[in-house]
């Protein structure tokens, strides 16, 4: 026996639209696209601010 699993309205009609073939389903192209943001070169670090605020609560 399978598992079935339940589909939202939404993912309902998506699938509809996709087994008719008026929409082509997206491939999932993962984290490796995403790149991190450049440092900032102006201002104190996370580092230091967070250090900073410890010192001052004791």
């Amino acid at each position: 026996m399978t598992k079935t699993r339940r589909l939202s309205p939404a993912g309902r009609r998506r699938a509809e639209l996709i087994a008719a073939g008026r929409l082509r389903p997206g491939r999932r192209r993962g984290l490796s696209i995403l790149r991190a943001l450049p440092p900032d070169q102006d201002g104190p670090t996370l580092t230091e601010l967070l250090l900073r605020e410890r010192s001052l609560r004791r």
